[in-house]
């Protein structure tokens, strides 16, 4: 893919896992990029958290969560990201 904000993603969210490739996934279900791509916006649907067993369990229904120790890395990611992607 040549693209670099994907570029920044991938590096972001791989980096330190041995062993990872960062890679484009095709998903069944619709977000709000549905709207975005064919305005010429690039849009992609990230995963900042890791997700155990038990929590994948209960995605998308009435139980619902994530380890409240996630949410401080997740964000570290997603600013990781941003930061990334504004000095290209």
């Amino acid at each position: 893919m040549d693209d670099p904000l994907f570029d920044a993603i991938a590096r972001n969210l791989v980096g330190g896992h041995d062993h990872v490739v960062g890679a484009p996934l095709i998903s069944v279900g619709s977000t709000d990029s549905t709207y975005l791509r064919p305005l010429g916006g690039h849009a992609y649907d990230i995963h900042l958290i890791d997700v155990s067993e038990a929590d994948l369990v209960g995605m998308h229904g009435g139980i619902e969560r994530v380890s409240v120790a996630e949410l401080p890395q997740g964000l570290r990611r997603l600013y990781s990201i941003v930061v990334d992607f504004a000095a290209l």
